[in-house]
């Protein structure tokens, strides 16, 4: 429209520029006054048109601006597009990009909610780190604190632990010469003895003249006495040995039922004297490697303490039993028994069942210990199986020859 407006005032005043021109070349030119009255004409034609299409253009562009001040007020409304002129196809395309902006500014309010409820999230998790941070100070002080006291205590264990390794040096120190000591002295206890048990032997046998019943057994008690002494010297020496890990071992393949055999010669008359039915059991001859002397002696010792324990007329089995990979030798008797209280303490050294039974049979109260450290020194174990009245089971197991030993220890089941 606005267009259109423009070509009828344009063609207007091209009449008008064409009559001022044909006034001025074919008009009288001494005609001034129609010369002038013509080209006012135009002149104020001219200006007529200008201000009419000024007019028109800022009336239209008034419109234009009302409706634009609409979409800057909320930002959502779109134009009113009246006539379909150059406004209006400019109206159109700012249509256009109000609508984009509208999308944009959905996505832009949606982002907005988003982040607000974001930044109140980051307002409260801020507020837990402040918190969090505070008691962090708080606990590193007091572990910093802690730490303060637990260096001054480690200094003070520090220092106390050197006096007791130095305690404990010295201690190990002065057992070592006890020990050392105790060994000397037994040695020499022992020394005096040969030549009383072998003047006893030569009395005995009545070789500087025949003894009277009375002169005999005193002679014989002196000998007994003698040997039990020997006995105990031996358990000490033998403890201090093992003590010191100066007890001598010769090792050498042996059969099983041949050592049981031996012990059991050397004791069938011992027990036909205490009327005691005495058995020997070996269904398996497995070979050891171990010490035979030393095998013999913890045998030995289970016998002398199964005599003791066992009443007149009493059972005892000395036997051997596959286990692999161990051979276990055992003695079995029907005696008092002992309790599983007891049965703890055995092995340990100078530890006796009670009191009137040492004073009834004697004994040093090392047998057993001795026993144990003989048989750990070959590599093998041992135990009691006991119940109070239903007699004792002493066993032990040494690794048979060629088999590998378990880290773990086995069941020992001698039944």
């Amino acid at each position: 429209m606005l267009t259109k407006f423009i070509i009828k005032i344009g063609s207007f005043l091209a009449i008008m520029t064409g009559l001022i021109f044909y006034g001025y070349y074919f008009s009288d030119p001494s005609n001034n006054f129609l010369f002038f009255t013509i080209s006012l004409t135009a002149i104020f034609a001219f200006g007529i048109s200008a201000i009419l299409l000024v007019k028109h253009v800022l009336l239209e562009i008034k419109k234009f601006t009302k409706n634009t001040d609409a979409i800057s007020d909320d930002g959502k409304t779109l134009l009113k597009i009246e006539k379909n002129d150059e406004l209006g196809t400019l109206g159109n395309s700012i249509n256009k990009l109000s609508e984009k902006f509208i999308e944009k500014s959905k996505d832009y309010e949606a982002k907005i909610l988003e982040l607000q409820h974001t930044d109140i999230e980051l307002k409260y998790k801020v507020q837990y780190l402040n918190e969090t941070k505070e008691e962090l100070k708080k606990t590193i002080s007091e572990l910093t604190e802690q730490k303060k006291i637990e260096k001054k205590y480690l200094h003070e264990l520090e220092w106390r632990s050197n006096i007791v390794t130095n305690l404990v040096e010295e201690a190990k120190k002065a057992d070592q010469k006890k020990s050392e000591f105790t060994s000397m002295i037994s040695h020499e206890l022992k020394t005096p003895l040969t030549p009383i048990i072998s003047w006893c032997s030569i009395l005995e046998q009545d070789a500087y003249g025949v003894l009277n019943e009375k002169q005999r057994q005193s002679i014989e008690k002196i000998h007994h006495n003698a040997d039990k002494l020997v006995v105990m010297i031996g358990d000490l020496l033998d403890v201090k040995k093992l003590d010191l890990g100066k007890m001598v071992f010769t090792f050498s393949d042996l059969s099983s039922c041949k050592i049981i055999k031996s012990v059991y010669d050397e004791y069938e008359s011992v027990m036909a004297e205490n009327n005691i039915d005495f058995s020997i059991s070996c269904n398996d001859d497995l070979i050891i490697s171990g010490d035979k002397n030393r095998i013999e002696q913890v045998l030995k010792n289970f016998l002398i303490n199964a005599i003791d324990f066992v009443s007149e007329n009493g059972k005892i089995e000395i036997a051997t039993k596959r286990n692999d990979p161990y051979v276990t030798f055992y003695v079995k008797d029907n005696g008092m028994g002992i309790s599983k209280d007891n049965q703890k303490n055995l092995f340990q050294k100078f530890y006796q069942v009670n009191a009137s039974t040492t004073r009834e049979h004697g004994g040093s109260g090392l047998g057993l210990s001795i026993c144990k450290g003989i048989v750990r020194s070959m590599h093998g174990l041992i135990g009691v199986d006991s119940e109070l009245g239903q007699g004792s089971v002493f066993y032990f197991s040494i690794p048979q020859k060629d088999l590998i030993v378990p880290d773990t220890q086995p069941v020992m089941n001698v039944n």
